[in-house]
C-alpha cells in the first residue's frame, strides 16, 4: 500500500488568509500516530521478555541476557532497514514484472524507486518506504523484534553471545519477513489480502489479526529447534 501523501492546506472558507487542515491530513496524523502507539506498546514487551527471562537464569548471567535483549533491537533495526522489510512487504520481482508470492524483491535500504531525483545534485534515489510508511516500518520493526527475542528466553544460558546475534539477524532478516510476506502483504500466497493472480493453492487466505501465527509460532518454533539442539 502506497502511503498517502498528500498534505496540502486548504484556504480558510470565509475566503480569509488563514489555513486549515484538511481531512486527509488529519486523517493521516491519526493513523500515523495510532501506529507509533501501537508500536511502542510492542515496544514494551521487549522489557517484560527482559524481566522474565532475567529472572529465569543465574544472576551472573542476568547482564548477558540484558545485552542480548538489546541486541535484538540494535542489530534488527539495521537489517530491517536493509532487507527484513523489503523482504516482508516487497510485492514484485526486482524487475518489476509479475507479483512474487513467496518473498519480496523491491524496496531495499528504504530505496522507493529506481530513477533519479528531478534535482541530481540533491538526491539520487528517493529514500523513503516503498510500501506503507516510517510509522508503519516502526511498528513492524517492533514485531520482528518480538518475534527474535522469543527465541532467547530459550537459549537463556546456554548460546554465546555472537552465536546469539549471528541467528538474531538471520531472523530478522530472512525467516520472519518470508512469513510476514506470506500471510500480511498483499502479495503472499497464504494472505487473504493477495491480488487474485498471486495466491498459490488457498482461495480464501489465512487471516492472522495479532501476530499469534506470524510472531509467535515462527518464535517458538524457532525456540523449539534451537533448545534441542544446544539440549539442557
Amino acid at each position: 500500500m502506497e502511503n498517502a501523501t498528500d498534505t496540502t492546506m486548504a484556504a480558510a472558507p470565509d475566503g480569509g488568509s488563514g489555513n486549515f487542515v484538511t481531512q486527509e491530513h488529519f486523517a493521516l496524523v491519526v493513523d500515523h500516530l495510532w501506529l507509533l502507539i501501537s508500536a511502542f506498546l510492542v515496544f514494551i514487551m521487549q522489557a517484560g521478555f527482559a524481566m522474565l527471562e532475567v529472572g529465569t537464569v543465574r544472576s551472573k548471567n542476568a547482564k548477558n541476557l540484558m545485552i542480548k535483549n538489546i541486541m535484538d533491537l540494535a542489530a534488527g533495526a539495521f537489517v530491517w532497514w536493509a532487507f527484513g522489510f523489503a523482504f516482508a512487504y516487497g510485492g514484485a520481482r526486482y524487475d518489476g514484472k509479475g507479483a512474487n508470492g513467496f518473498i519480496g524483491a523491491q524496496g531495499f535500504f528504504f530505496i522507493n524507486g529506481y530513477e533519479p531525483c528531478d534535482v541530481a545534485d540533491v538526491c539520487l534515489y528517493d529514500v523513503k518506504p516503498k510500501y506503507d510508511s516510517f510509522a508503519g516500518w516502526l511498528f513492524q520493526w517492533a514485531f520482528a523484534a518480538t518475534a527474535t527475542t522469543i527465541v532467547s528466553g530459550a537459549v537463556a544460558e546456554r548460546c554465546s553471545f555472537l552465536g546469539y546475534v549471528i541467528y538474531a539477524v538471520f531472523i530478522t532478516g530472512l525467516i520472519y519477513p518470508v512469513v510476514v510476506h506470506w500471510i500480511w502483504s498483499q502479495y503472499g500466497w497464504l494472505s487473504a489480502f493477495r491480488d487474485s493472480d498471486a495466491g498459490v493453492w488457498i482461495d480464501h487466505g489465512v487471516i492472522d489479526f495479532a501476530g499469534s501465527g506470524v510472531v509467535h509460532l515462527v518464535g517458538g518454533s524457532i525456540s523449539l529447534i534451537a533448545a534441542a539442539i544446544l539440549g539442557p
